[in-house]
């Protein structure tokens, strides 16, 4: 089982679940460059804005591994909740938030002295996970009570509850923070959130079982990709609606985009691939194994 890649070029990382390693793609070559033991089954990952520590969330160790990339080792682990899910960093890299789908909670770690700080209660079951660039807003997909919960990181709380579709999985935000994405896996949908007044405002159908979605660099685009149906959804954020369709040979259940937005990386479910997809053509360039 693969989880999302994360980016920091051209180096792509992606957690391998069942070897409990990291795998470090060079996406230039489009070779494997190492791989790194971790924790038991890998899952989530994220990577600093400075690309110096990649954050891997250990689903069976309860833990995050932090890496660091000039040696490709782990340097710390610290210890979360129950199986963790997703990760994602504060806008400064201060701050790392993990959602624990089996304690209801995120966790909080300063990335800095590498220690838990809070711990705050969300919805049932949550998994995805993602923070606002300006800082003000982290929100959490709570898979089982079908909500988003809203967390204010000044004060480490809980601050509202959005209801959205059946299974909310995913969760993005847009760059202006202006919209807050949701993918439905439960109902091939995606929710769209208003930041403001926390409003859904949109629901656009996509294929079946949407997971980790992904919004371009310019915003202007929103990627999901649809396990499921083995399929690519691409919404333009401007109209609410699908433009196209990228068909696949297997589902993908996460992605992440090259810093120019010209690629999108995915790992591909039951064949062990890290697949890059050229956004403009909307065809796949290459494929990994790992």
């Amino acid at each position: 089982l693969l989880a999302t890649a994360a980016m920091a070029q051209p180096y792509a990382y992606v957690p391998n679940y069942s070897a409990n390693t990291l795998t470090v793609v060079d996406t230039s070559s489009n070779t494997v460059v190492s791989v790194i033991p971790v924790g038991i089954a890998p899952f989530g990952v994220a990577v600093s804005q400075d690309a110096k520590r990649v954050y891997v969330v250990n689903r069976v160790s309860r833990s995050v591994s932090v890496v660091d990339t000039a040696t490709n080792t782990v340097v710390s682990s610290i210890a979360v909740g129950a199986l963790p899910f997703s990760i994602a960093l504060s806008w400064d890299g201060m701050l790392a938030y993990v959602s624990n789908e089996a304690s209801d909670t995120v966790s909080v770690i300063d990335t800095v002295d590498q220690n838990l700080i809070a711990t705050v209660s969300v919805g049932d079951g949550p998994e995805g996970i993602a923070a606002s660039a300006d800082g003000r807003r982290v929100y959490v997909a709570n898979l089982k009570s079908d909500t988003l919960s809203v967390v204010a990181p000044a004060a480490n709380t809980g601050i509202a509850t959005v209801s959205v579709g059946d299974g909310p999985a995913g969760v993005a935000v847009s760059p202006s923070g202006d919209d807050v994405f949701v993918a439905n896996s439960l109902d091939g949908t995606v929710s769209v959130v208003d930041s403001s007044s926390l409003v859904v405002g949109a629901i656009v159908p996509v294929g079946s079982t949407p997971y980790g979605l992904a919004v371009s660099p310019s915003g202007s685009q929103l990627f999901v990709p649809n396990v499921g149906s083995s399929s690519i959804s691409v919404i333009d954020v401007a109209t609410r609606s699908v433009s196209s369709t990228i068909g696949l040979s297997s589902g993908v259940r996460g992605l992440s985009f090259s810093a120019n937005g010209t690629y999108v990386y995915g790992t591909a479910q039951g064949s062990q691939r890290l697949v890059a997809i050229n956004t403009i053509t909307r065809q796949m360039v290459a494929s990994v194994s790992l």
